[in-house]
């Protein structure tokens, strides 16, 4: 199906109905909350230090009394840092405590990401009253509707976008085909999610 869109996708000649498509589809991923400060500021783990770096940001604003990062190294990257223990280095070189960082770092995927790091949470006795979701735009909807699965629904859950490259920019995703796959990809995985019963 991704092949299909992509092949139909003329770069270099999209008209203003098409552009227009491809800006709804991307706000509709990317859709953000107004924002109160909350118990956790939760980070989905990724390659890009933005994420981390927008928490950061956050937390010295005060909007966040504590930080979860999530996210390990898969297999075929072992020794790299990446996800949460990079997340955790980052935050901390942005001067958050380390003392305030919870880190998971072993899950691979989105959904695993939630129910590993609540998992955690629950091992502590903490029950978060409120939540900051910090991830990248395009991923924004799929992290959030697999967080509202697992937790209660009297949490309150407050979405915000890091920054991203430029390339996966609303202005900019769709004029090459790495970008637009990356993006088009996170609606196939919210169908796969409600599928699977992940979202």
């Amino acid at each position: 199906l991704l092949d299909q869109l992509v092949q139909k996708v003329e770069f270099n000649a999209l008209g203003e109905d098409e552009i227009a498509l491809f800006d709804s589809a991307y706000e509709y991923l990317s859709e953000e909350d107004n924002l109160q400060a909350s118990d956790f500021i939760f980070v989905f783990g990724a390659k890009t230090p933005l994420r981390a770096e927008k928490a950061a940001e956050l937390y010295k604003k005060g909007l966040g009394e504590n930080v979860v990062v999530s996210g390990g190294s898969p297999f075929y990257q072992p020794d790299e840092e990446v996800g949460a223990d990079r997340y955790r280095r980052i935050l901390v070189e942005n001067g958050v405590p380390q003392g305030q960082i919870i880190s998971e770092n072993r899950s691979i995927t989105m959904p695993d990401n939630v129910r590993s790091s609540l998992n955690l949470l629950d091992n502590y006795g903490i029950n978060p009253r409120s939540m900051i979701l910090v991830n990248s735009p395009y991923a924004q909807r799929r992290g959030w509707s697999i967080m509202k699965k697992y937790l209660p629904g009297s949490v309150s859950l407050y979405r915000v976008n890091s920054d991203v490259d430029q390339e996966l920019s609303k202005d900019q995703w769709y004029k090459q085909e790495k970008s637009l796959r990356v993006v088009l990809n996170e609606f196939i995985k919210m169908r796969a999610g409600v599928v699977s019963n992940t979202a």
